[in-house]
This record gives C-alpha cells, sequence and structure tokens, in this order.
C-alpha cells in the first residue's frame, strides 16, 4: 500500500526441528517489494562467506553496482567449492543433521534454565535457529548484568540490542550453537548465579522476600514492553539448596516461538 521496500534476511530459515517453517514474504509479495537474503555461513560453513539476494530488477541493479566498488567480486575458489558442494546433491542431509544438533543442544540450555534461572524468567522454546530469547524481571538489566557475567567467562547479547528504543533491558539472546551440551549447561549455570547476585541485593534494598507461585509470576511477567511487564516489580526468593530445587514444580514457563525477540530479531 505504501509501496516501502522491506529486507527480509533469513540466514537460520532452513535449520527447523519443529512446527512448519513460515511462508517468506518474498514470496507473498511476489518480489515487487520485497529483497530476500540468504547464506551459506549458517548452513555450510562459517568461513564460506557467500550469500544470496532475490529482489526487483531496478533494485538487483543497483545491488550489482555496489557490490562491484564495495569488493570487485566474491572469491571465485569459494564459489567453485560451493558449485560442487551443492552439485553432490547432500547438502539436504547436512543440513538436517546441523538441525538435530541444534534440537538438541536447544533442549539442553531448556533444562538448564528451569534448573537455574528464577520463577519469574519466561523464555521462548524455538522451532529453529540458534538462539533462545529469555526475559527477567524488570529490575534486572540485562547489560549490567552482562559485565557481571563476563567476570565468570560467559557472556549473552542484552535485550537492547534488538530494539531501537530502549527497551528490552530485562531480556537477553542466547546462543546454543558452538558449545557442547556440557558447555551450555555450565555456562546457564553461571548466568543463573550471577542473577542470584542480583536477587540478593534487591532483597537486601527492598527487605522483599516473598514467595511467589511460577504460574502467577510468569502471567505478570507477560506483557509488551520487550523486558517483561509494564514497570511492575516482582519480587521473589531464594532458590532451595542445590539437592533440592530440582524437585521443585516451577511451572511451565516456556512461550513457544522462533527463538527471536517480539518483533523480530535484529541482528545476528
Amino acid at each position: 500500500e505504501r509501496e516501502i521496500l522491506v529486507i527480509e534476511d533469513n540466514p537460520y530459515g532452513l535449520l527447523r526441528f519443529g512446527g512448519e517453517p513460515p511462508i517468506p514474504l518474498y514470496s507473498l509479495d511476489g518480489g515487487d517489494y520485497v529483497l530476500y537474503v540468504g547464506t551459506l555461513s549458517k548452513i555450510l560453513s562459517p568461513g564460506i562467506r557467500i550469500g544470496w539476494v532475490c529482489a526487483p530488477p531496478p533494485v538487483m541493479a543497483k545491488l550489482v553496482l555496489g557490490k562491484g566498488a564495495s569488493d570487485l567480486c566474491t572469491s571465485t575458489l569459494s564459489q567453485y567449492f560451493v558449485r560442487e558442494y551443492f552439485g553432490e546433491g547432500r547438502w539436504r542431509e547436512y543440513v538436517a543433521e546441523l538441525s538435530r544438533i541444534y534440537s538438541s543442544r536447544r533442549n539442553a540450555m531448556i533444562e538448564a534454565l528451569e534448573r537455574y534461572f528464577p520463577p519469574q524468567a519466561t523464555w521462548s522454546e524455538p522451532e529453529g535457529g540458534l538462539f533462545l530469547w529469555a526475559t527477567l524481571p524488570d529490575y534486572i538489566d540485562t547489560t549490567d548484568l552482562l559485565a557481571k557475567a563476563l567476570r565468570d567467562n560467559v557472556a549473552f547479547v542484552p535485550g537492547e540490542a534488538a530494539y531501537t528504543d530502549g527497551r528490552g533491558s530485562g531480556s537477553m539472546r542466547l546462543n546454543y550453537s558452538a558449545q557442547s551440551e556440557d558447555e551450555i549447561r555450565e555456562g546457564v549455570r553461571r548466568i543463573g548465579a550471577v542473577i542470584d547476585e542480583q536477587v540478593t541485593l534487591y532483597e537486601t534494598m527492598t527487605g522483599e522476600h516473598r514467595v511467589v507461585d511460577p504460574n502467577e509470576a510468569r502471567e505478570a511477567a507477560r506483557g509488551d514492553s520487550g523486558s517483561g511487564g509494564e514497570g511492575a516489580v516482582l519480587p521473589f526468593h531464594r532458590r532451595p539448596p542445590e539437592d533440592t530445587r530440582d524437585g521443585r514444580d516451577r511451572g511451565d514457563r516456556r512461550s513457544r516461538g522462533d527463538g527471536r525477540p517480539p518483533g523480530g530479531d535484529r541482528g545476528r
């Protein structure tokens, strides 16, 4: 209606392990106002810096000029390698194996979140891709949390990086692609320990030690702010010792989705 050009960046579309893949905007639009962008770096090798773009002819002509001015041409050797690889016809088997591996690692991360994150935390249960989106109570700022987590050699992307308007301060993007399942569990444990520090500080400053129902907390944590709720402060209790925490009924805090933050994943 407004004739606005849309860029559909879909690097993870083939990495699926549940549900039906969404229909690309490019196929719905007919190619008039949508540029469809893909890459081999996620389904073949990170070192293969080759991608593709589908675009309306006038736009494509400009892209070709810009590409030539940028680097003249993509590595001929890399292009030859990719041609031979796809010519063998086994690439779909490889992508299916990648998806199986990522599915198992996603499951390991979700299990660790159930164990180490507080009752008010919520997270997506992605059906594909490499990332999981988690949301903490509003009084925890994940940018500050990252600085503390780095001391323990663990990192994540603070939620604010996915927005342009300051939302997402209580959210984080977690990656399960490159680490083993044991490393994923240990990483989540370390992040959970840093969150515990913030919880202790909050309880000390406010005197709040109220035990909340996980289902009630999950409902309160929902909202449109991207950081969970709309300014609500949700005090929560300390977790029990290590030998008892696994037996607790923490409620179902998962939200089905594609692993992207509300409004889309604006960055790889």
